[in-house]
């Protein structure tokens, strides 16, 4: 692949990159981002010195992980009475043992309950609570790594359209074939990108309206030329990226 064509590919990725700042939705983006500055909380069991069996559950408040660990503790508490065998004296003191650790369990839960993070054993698990950081939903984090890649170094939309107003080198126009003494207007457009070697520019057709309705990538280096016309994603890419500038009445 020549140098020029190569150039040519990297201006409209940089565009591609720059109409997607331009769509992000900045409003989101912050709300996802002032909720991931909160954090979250994770609870969950297991054998000590163990991974948990099952995944943690995820929470927005420190309260609902706390009601989550003590329902928890209060249903391993049932299963483990329902075992024991009240006339085996192991058993017994066993299942004493455990509903002091219960007692104990729950009563912490509830005087510190404004504390972010807790840890206790009940029987043979341990019950904790731990703060992250970032966003407790995933759909939200996945989310919130999509608004962050479209939005780049962009922190709004003004941000993000001052870039494409700046990034041309040139922006012209030239008119078709009109009836002498009839008013000249705008019929083709091209948007120069780089020049010299190599050189990269856009040209398209202004519909009645002069704005940009076909778009197509011309480049040229020491002899080398070529053109393509973008399709899908590109295509939409470009034709608004040439949309955000003037062309005429």
């Amino acid at each position: 692949m020549s140098n020029a064509k190569n150039q040519a590919q990297s201006q409209v990725e940089s565009i591609v990159a720059m109409v997607a700042a331009l769509n992000c939705d900045y409003d989101r983006l912050k709300e996802l981002r002032d909720k991931a500055k909160e954090g979250h909380y994770v609870a969950g069991w297991n054998l000590p010195g163990y991974l948990p069996d099952s995944e943690p559950a995820s929470f927005e408040a420190a309260d609902d992980a706390r009601s989550y660990i003590a329902d928890a503790i209060r249903d391993a508490a049932d299963a483990m009475r329902d075992a024991a065998d009240a006339d085996d004296a192991d058993d017994a003191g066993y299942a004493a043992d455990v509903a002091d650790a219960i007692a104990y369990a729950l009563e912490k839960l509830e005087t510190e309950k404004n504390r972010a993070e807790y840890s206790g054993q009940v029987g043979k698990f341990v019950y904790w609570i731990s703060y992250n950081d970032g966003l407790a939903d995933l759909e939200e984090r996945e989310e919130l790594d999509r608004l962050k890649a479209a939005a780049g170094d962009c922190e709004s939309e003004e941000d993000a359209r001052m870039r494409i107003d700046q990034d041309p080198l040139s922006i012209e126009v030239r008119s078709g074939w009109e009836t002498l003494y009839e008013e000249l207007k705008p019929r083709e457009f091209r948007v120069i990108l780089c020049t010299g070697g190599p050189h990269v520019e856009l040209q398209g057709d202004l519909d009645s309206y002069q704005q940009p309705d076909s778009v197509r990538v011309i480049y040229a280096c020491w002899g080398e030329s070529g053109e393509y016309f973008p399709d899908g994603e590109e295509c939409y890419a470009l034709l608004t990226y040439c949309r955000q500038f003037y062309f005429g009445e």
